[in-house]
């Protein structure tokens, strides 16, 4: 038989190894990419699992009418996530060049940059609202009235 407070420590390990699988990804792709020359073709299983598994977390908590957004991010916070992003692409983008020895166009690699930190601003902002206010939204719903 078991107890809540069982389940939720399943809960936590499931959880973590879900966290210690996406990084490993991570890792796995930087790995092919940078040290292999490996490309898209051959790195799919990490896309998927990089790109399906906050999809996958997104859908679920819609379907299962929760939310996941913390508390509204100030406008400093909101900036220093990206700003601390940006940077990790830009230096990931140089340093895959240096490794490859400078084989890929400069022209190519500034495009793949510029359109990732713009899809990556746009879909932070994006969800961050959309959660906040359905957060909102669902506070209203679910407060209890008598506790006024």
């Amino acid at each position: 038989m078991k107890d809540e407070r069982l389940k939720q420590e399943m809960n936590i390990i499931y959880s973590e190894m879900a966290r210690l699988m996406i990084v490993a990804s991570v890792i796995s792709y930087l790995v092919k990419f940078l040290l292999f020359h490996k490309g898209l073709e051959d790195c799919i299983l990490e896309y998927i699992i990089m790109i399906g598994s906050p999809i996958y977390m997104q859908i679920r908590a819609r379907a299962r009418e929760v939310s996941f957004a913390a508390e509204k991010m100030t406008a400093k916070k909101t900036a220093m996530t990206i700003f601390i992003v940006c940077a990790a692409v830009i230096s990931v983008s140089i340093a895959g060049m240096a490794l490859r020895g400078g084989q890929a166009d400069l022209n190519k690699w500034l495009t793949f940059i510029a359109v990732y930190i713009t899809l990556f601003v746009v879909v932070f902002i994006v969800t961050q609202r959309a959660e906040g206010r359905r957060k909102d939204r669902m506070e209203k719903e679910y407060d209890d009235p008598d506790s006024k």
